[in-house]
């Protein structure tokens, strides 16, 4: 496998980074795996969600819901202290939300956005590759040094060492 990036060839088809350029490969043979269909791609293929006129029935349903859960609370609290005022609130929610649900069902249009997407989205036709011999970068070699000529820095104990000579 050569590297898309920098052309380099690799030693051999597990290697997961390119070792010139650090690319990951990873990719690259799942890729050529998959037949270079990227995958993911089902998610955005996916319709979209509700529409704002069924969320808001939804969201009226909701405060009905809330609205009944909290009578048997208003009931026993009506009970306790022998007035219907803790039945305010369940009934005024459960208006409220009657409401809600019939003014949306009646007044809100359907989005138009709602689009219909196929079962799966496919993507761009595929390319044709480069043969590796095109693919591949010319870089020359960097000069070469040699090692014997550079200079070695001092050790940590030559200072040790020679004062340890001075007092012999």
């Amino acid at each position: 496998m050569y590297c898309p990036k920098c052309g380099n060839q690799q030693s051999s088809n597990e290697v997961k980074y390119c070792s010139r350029c650090g690319f990951y490969l990873g990719a690259v043979t799942d890729l050529l795996q998959l037949d270079g269909t990227v995958p993911g791609r089902e998610a955005a293929a996916s319709p979209p969600g509700p529409s704002t006129r069924k969320k808001k029935i939804r969201q009226g349903g909701k405060i009905i819901f809330f609205s009944v859960a909290l009578l048997p609370i208003a009931l026993g609290l009506s009970i306790v202290n022998d007035t219907p005022g803790p039945l305010i609130l369940p009934f005024t929610l459960f208006l409220v939300g009657l409401l809600w649900v019939m003014y949306h069902r009646l007044f809100t249009d359907e989005d138009e956005r709602v689009i219909q997407y196929p079962r799966q989205m496919q993507g761009p036709p595929p390319r044709q590759m480069l043969r590796p011999e095109d693919n591949r970068v010319m870089v020359a070699d960097p000069q070469r040094h040699n090692t014997a000529d550079m200079a070695h820095p001092p050790s940590a104990v030559d200072h040790t060492t020679q004062l340890f000579d001075k007092e012999r």
